[in-house]
């Protein structure tokens, strides 16, 4: 919104009577362009100063620049880069964001009198020096989802892909011990990947076998 701070002869005005440059001083908000513009009141009772008779706009301010998209991710802003505007980062199907797995909200917000883009997680997930985003080279990435390595007691496995997303173990059981549940496990799921049976739900064992 724009604020008008009258001199003593613009407040003449307000009674009818119209005295040559008599002057209207107006200001900008907080989170807007911070620029004064000057109208006078010359001697026909107009307002100088004006394009077409209109007054000034107030037009707000952005963030210094633009947060592009990870390789392997979106990044979606709620006000493109203006003052307020709150962006998440979400990576594609098999990837991950590096800060710990979670979508992080980054807003264009004031910090020390400057619109700057910062990082609205707790000091846990983000050091606070590493809070402010000075350029776009200190985004979040999207790196590969990875499961954690299988490890299934009594068992031989053979695994593809290094346990990212969608890599597949083949287990099989050693001499004396029989498998339960699924004979292989797949890694696969949002953000944060799993083991999960591929053709029955469950965990995998080698238990004793009792017959053997």
């Amino acid at each position: 919104p724009i604020r008008s701070v009258q001199s003593p002869a613009t407040k003449a005005l307000q009674s009818g009577t119209f005295l040559e440059l008599a002057e209207c001083l107006l200001e900008h908000s907080s989170g807007e362009n911070s620029d004064r513009a000057v109208i006078n009141c010359g001697g026909s009772g107009k307002w100088s100063g004006l394009i077409k008779n209109t007054y000034p706009k107030c037009e707000i301010k952005k963030c210094p620049f633009i947060l592009d998209n990870p390789i392997e991710g979106v990044t979606s802003c709620s006000l493109g880069e203006e003052y307020g505007s709150s962006c998440s980062i979400f990576c594609n199907q098999g990837y991950s964001l590096n800060f710990k797995e979670r979508i992080t909200p980054v807003s264009c917000t004031l910090v020390n009198g400057k619109l700057m883009w910062q990082y609205n997680e707790s000091p846990e997930l983000v050091e606070e020096d590493e809070r402010i985003l000075m350029d776009s080279t200190n985004m979040p990435t999207c790196e590969y989802s990875k499961c954690i390595e299988l490890n299934i007691n009594g068992a031989d496995m053979s695994c593809t892909d290094d346990n990212r997303y969608k890599s597949v173990c083949t287990i099989q059981c050693v001499a004396g011990r029989r498998r339960t549940g699924p004979a292989k496990q797949i890694c696969r799921g949002l953000q944060v990947p799993s083991w999960q049976g591929v053709d029955e739900i469950g965990d995998t064992k080698c238990v004793q076998d009792i017959d053997g």
